[in-house]
C-alpha cells in the first residue's frame, strides 16, 4: 500500500508538475494576451486620438470651405455687378457714338450750308460791287449831263437832261 501511495504520490507530483508547467504556459500566454490587449488598447487609444484629430481637421476644413464658398459667392456677385456695369458702359458708349455720329452729320450739314451761304454772300458782294460801280458810272453820267446841260443856255434842255438823269437813277435803283 505504501508503494501504491508512493506511486499515487509520484503521479500526483507529476500531475502537479504538469499542471504547474501548464499553469506557467497559461500564465505566459495570459501575459502575452495581456500585453496584446494592452497593445490593442494603445492602438485603439491612438485610433481614437487620430479620429478626434481628423474630426478637428475636418471641422477646420469645413470652416475653410464655408469661408471659400462665401468668398466665391462674393466673387460671383462682384462678377455679375461688373458685367452689369460693363453692359451699362457699353450702352452708354454706343449712345455716345450715335450722338457723335449725329453731331458729325450736323457739322457736315452746317459746313455745307456755310459753303452755300458763303457762295451766296460772295455773289451778293459781287452784285453789290457791280451796283456801286454802275451807280458811280451813272453819277458820272449825270454829272456830265448836268455839266452839259449847264453849258447849254436853254432851260428846256437842262430840264430834259435832269429828267433823263433822274429816270436813269430810278431805273438803276429799281434794279
Amino acid at each position: 500500500r505504501a508503494t501504491e501511495l508512493e506511486a499515487s504520490l509520484a503521479l500526483e507530483r507529476q500531475s502537479k508538475e504538469q499542471s504547474e508547467e501548464e499553469l506557467e504556459v497559461l500564465r505566459g500566454k495570459n501575459l502575452a494576451e495581456e500585453a496584446r490587449v494592452a497593445e490593442l488598447e494603445a492602438q485603439v487609444k491612438e485610433g481614437e486620438e487620430a479620429i478626434a484629430e481628423a474630426k478637428g481637421q475636418l471641422l477646420q476644413e469645413e470652416i475653410a470651405k464655408a469661408k471659400l464658398n462665401k468668398q466665391l459667392d462674393e466673387v460671383v456677385k462682384l462678377q455679375k455687378e461688373f458685367q452689369s456695369r460693363a453692359a451699362e458702359a457699353e450702352s452708354w458708349l454706343e449712345q455716345e457714338r450715335q450722338a457723335i455720329a449725329e453731331a458729325k452729320d450736323e457739322l457736315e450739314e452746317a459746313v455745307r450750308l456755310r459753303s452755300i451761304l458763303q457762295a451766296r454772300c460772295n455773289g451778293l458782294e459781287e452784285s453789290l460791287q457791280q451796283e456801286r460801280d454802275a451807280q458811280k458810272a451813272l453819277e458820272e453820267r449825270v454829272r456830265n449831263a448836268s455839266e452839259a446841260a449847264a453849258a447849254e443856255t436853254s432851260p428846256d434842255s437842262a430840264a430834259q437832261a435832269l429828267a433823263s438823269c433822274n429816270a436813269a437813277l430810278a431805273v438803276k435803283e429799281a434794279e
